[in-house]
């Protein structure tokens, strides 16, 4: 708690992280209750942040609401408006999920996050990212390339 502390200035926003923290326990003791003896952290997160079923309500209507959704776990949902964040190649495709399941499972995905939208998509990347403690300058997801361009209206790019 104290690292909270120590990097957010709002108690507001302390209190929101650390409350983060505590459901996140929360659900590894849950979890590690029903878990069988060979579970692994992947099994947990497939089984809590993965599954399409702990998402189904969001399809109900509820005002002034922003639901926050894996690519996974949007499967079979739509929103009226939706935010594509983080399209950075190394990202979308992640480098890992490049290895494992290969880049035509990461496109799918890509389409899956694509198509969940039913009036305005807001597509977004980063010039650069920090990584280990390192400014990275990103380049776009290459996924963005596949996009025909007359569907895409550029608000702000520079290379």
């Amino acid at each position: 708690k104290s690292a909270i502390h120590t990097e957010v200035k709002s108690e507001k926003m302390q209190d929101f992280k650390w409350d983060n923290i505590e459901e996140c326990i929360n659900l590894l003791k849950s979890y590690e209750e029903e878990k069988k003896e060979d579970s692994s952290l992947d099994d947990f997160l497939q089984t809590t942040l993965l599954d399409e079923k702990r998402f189904s309500n969001l399809t109900e209507k509820k005002p002034n609401c922003v639901n926050l959704l894996t690519f996974h776990s949007s499967k079979g949902l739509e929103f009226p408006v939706c935010f594509l964040v983080g399209l950075e190649d190394h990202l979308i495709p992640h480098e890992k999920s490049l290895k494992e399941t290969g880049l035509e499972e990461e496109r799918r995905l890509m389409y899956v996050a694509l198509t969940r939208c039913k009036e305005r998509l807001h597509l977004s990347m980063s010039r650069v990212r920090k990584r280990h403690g390192k400014e990275i300058p990103s380049s776009p997801s290459r996924f963005l390339f596949d996009i025909p361009g007359h569907l895409l209206t550029v608000t702000s790019w520079k290379p």
